[in-house]
C-alpha cells in the first residue's frame, strides 16, 4: 500500500471507527452483474432454438440474432445451470448403443465426433464394419455384447442416463457392482489401444526388417541399380535405415523426370 492510501485509512478510522474501513461499494450490485431479466430471456432463446449449440456459437447467435451481448463463459455458466451443456470432464466415458452402431458412416469424422465428445467406450450387439476399423484406429474401443448380457448389466440401459459401468480392457470385462461379463477383441487391436500405437507406429516396429529386405532385394535384383541406389541407406551404427529425403531422380523409368516417392 502507497502512503497515501494509509492516510486515507487512517483519516477514515479517526473519523468513523472500525465501519470507516469498511467499503462503501459492499453490498452494491457489481457494476457487470447479470440481471435476471436478460438471463432469463438469454435461456429462453437458447432453449427454443440453440438447444443443440455449443455456447460459442450460441453466443454469437444471441448477439447477431437477438441483440443480446454476453460472453462466452456466461452463455456457457447459464447453459450448464439449465442442463443444456455439459461440461467435458463430466460426460460420460462410455455410451450403450442399439445394433448395427455406425453402419452409416464410412469416414472417420464419426469417430471423431464421439472421440471429441469424451466418449472413449461404445458397447453394442453389433457395429458397422468400417466404422468398427476406424474407431480402433483412432482410440475408441467398441465392445460386442448381446442385448441379453447387455440388459442385465444394465437393466434400461437404453434409457438409464448416468448407469455406471467399468471396462476394464486389459482384462476385458464389463462390471457393474457384482455383475461381470467378458468380451472379445482382436489381439492386435487390443495392443494398439493399450499402447496408442498407429498404423506408423505399427510399421516402425519391424523398421530394421523392412530395410533389410530392401537391401537384400537390391542385391538380388541387379536391374534396379542406378535407379533406386539411395532409397536405403546404413547409418554409422551399421543398421540399415530409410531415405531422410523423398525425392528421386527416376530418370530410367520416367524419361529424366523427378517423381515424388
Amino acid at each position: 500500500m502507497s502512503v497515501r492510501q494509509i492516510e486515507r485509512l487512517v483519516q477514515r478510522y479517526q473519523a468513523a471507527g472500525v465501519a470507516g474501513l469498511v467499503s462503501g461499494k459492499r453490498g452494491r450490485p457489481g457494476n457487470h452483474q447479470l440481471s435476471d431479466g436478460v438471463a432469463r430471456r438469454a435461456l429462453a432463446v437458447i432453449r427454443e432454438r440453440y438447444a443443440d449449440f455449443g455456447p460459442t456459437l450460441a453466443c454469437e447467435k444471441l448477439r447477431e440474432c437477438h441483440g443480446i451481448s454476453l460472453s462466452v463463459e456466461t452463455v456457457r455458466a447459464l447453459m450448464m445451470a439449465a442442463r443444456l451443456w455439459v461440461a467435458r470432464r463430466d460426460r460420460p466415458a462410455r455410451i450403450v448403443a442399439g445394433e448395427n452402431f455406425g453402419c452409416g458412416s464410412s469416414r472417420e469424422a464419426a469417430v471423431y465426433a464421439l472421440y471429441d465428445f469424451g466418449i472413449r467406450c461404445v458397447i453394442a450387439p453389433s457395429f458397422g464394419d468400417i466404422f468398427r476399423t476406424n474407431s480402433y484406429k483412432n482410440g475408441l474401443l467398441l465392445v460386442d455384447m448381446s442385448s441379453e448380457d447387455i440388459e442385465r448389466l444394465m437393466p434400461g440401459a437404453s434409457s438409464t442416463a448416468g448407469a455406471s459401468l467399468k471396462v476394464n480392457l486389459l482384462e476385458q470385462t464389463v462390471q457393474r457392482e457384482e455383475m461381470q461379463r467378458q468380451f472379445s477383441i482382436a489381439p492386435f487391436w487390443k495392443d494398439c489401444l493399450l499402447t496408442g500405437a498407429d498404423d506408423i507406429d505399427v510399421t516402425l516396429r519391424h523398421q530394421e526388417a523392412i530395410a533389410a529386405f530392401s537391401l537384400t532385394h537390391f542385391a538380388k535384383s541387379p536391374w534396379w541399380q542406378g535407379r533406386f541406389r539411395d532409397f536405403v541407406q546404413t547409418s554409422s551404427t551399421g543398421v540399415a535405415e530409410p531415405p531422410r529425403h523423398l525425392e528421386k531422380n527416376v530418370s530410367g523409368l520416367y524419361g529424366g523426370q523427378t517423381c515424388e516417392i
